[in-house]
């Protein structure tokens, strides 16, 4: 647990932007793959991984959280809301 404290607490521009554009792309894969084994088992409407971006991106909000309001880290709080405001509007303008 020690590590991954380590590993989280930095208060950079470059590591927001890295945490904003990595995390909800991962998270958009194992959430789609996820569904798509449970839509297998359970016999339900499975999606595409377009109609899943928008969710991919609300990871972005816990670490907006944990940064903004529990660590105080500024940069990588701020850097996290831009990021995340410019991803779900190239989201809509792109759709």
């Amino acid at each position: 647990m020690n590590i991954l404290r380590k590993i989280l607490n930095h208060d950079s521009y470059l590591f927001g932007l890295l945490l904003s554009t990595t995390t909800p792309v991962v998270f958009l894969y194992i959430m789609f793959y996820f569904i798509k084994f449970l839509s297998g088992v359970l016999h339900f409407r499975t999606y595409e991984i377009q109609e899943l971006i928008l969710l991919g991106l609300a990871i972005n909000l816990l670490w907006i959280r944990y940064y903004l309001v529990k660590t105080k880290f500024v940069k990588t709080g701020q850097t996290v809301v831009a990021v995340s405001f410019i991803e779900m509007i190239l989201f809509f303008v792109l759709k």
